[in-house]
């Protein structure tokens, strides 16, 4: 409550009869009040509905649609989708990924990974999204925007992959194109990371053509596929 100015006088409220009502006033009567102008108690079985929480970016999604995909943050009974691409592309991303123990392919382990995805998109910090064809039968690249930092920083980390028989079709910049700048225009980040390994030049071609600019070479940076691996730093500023 703010403090009253100190050249203000306050005066001390009135009593009012209004037929069989004493009404309290402040500093000018009220006119008489009618029945419907009358506020009623809350009937015992109605309950105030809660209030969201969260940043002040709250007016959020989390499926995004492109020209040829269906983007979103998979439910947990969707989880066998992200198993399948994961188990299906293994070979395909080992190269590229840190070492993966044999629970990682289990439906268990994406199950737990995808209610920790939401609870993660309702607090804000994560936003892990996996990209489907249009009928929602198969998930073909997923994208991780990670570590979200507010205060003066407002960033994030990208991670993303594509699956083996998508690749050169140009779908993963479609798909990282509609989710920066989501991750710009309505969740209100100022700047997005993107690191890889210089030997990854597919990675490279994307991060350019999305307008990545590099900032600068990180020695052993990553310990991927079992090996400590250099990384190229991008970001790209939302401006």
């Amino acid at each position: 409550m703010s403090p009253q100015p100190a050249d203000q006088k306050v005066h001390p409220p009135k009593t009012v009869e209004k037929g069989n009502a004493r009404i309290k006033t402040g500093n000018k009567e009220e006119g008489s009040i009618s029945r419907r102008d009358r506020v009623s108690p809350p009937r015992q079985h109605e309950t105030a509905k809660p209030r969201k929480t969260g940043p002040p970016h709250r007016k959020e999604t989390n499926m995004l649609k492109t020209q040829r995909t269906w983007i979103e943050i998979l439910p947990e009974k969707d989880a066998q989708l992200l198993l399948d691409y994961y188990t299906e592309n293994q070979d395909h991303l080992g190269p590229w990924e840190p070492l993966r123990s044999p629970g990682h392919f289990t439906l268990e382990n994406w199950q737990k990974t995808q209610r920790y995805a939401k609870s993660c998109f309702e607090a804000g910090t994560d936003y892990r999204f996996a990209a489907l064809l249009p009928d929602r039968s198969e998930v073909i690249g997923v994208c991780n925007f990670s570590s979200v930092v507010r205060g003066v920083f407002q960033a994030c980390y990208l991670g993303y992959s594509i699956a083996k028989k998508y690749e050169g079709q140009g779908l993963m910049q479609e798909i990282l194109q509609a989710t920066t700048e989501y991750m710009f225009h309505t969740v209100g980040l100022h700047r997005i990371m993107a690191n890889y390994i210089p030997a990854n030049k597919r990675s490279a071609h994307v991060l350019h053509k999305l307008g990545f600019e590099q900032e600068g070479y990180a020695r052993r940076y990553l310990q991927i596929a079992g090996n400590w691996e250099d990384h190229i730093l991008t970001s790209k500023i939302n401006e």
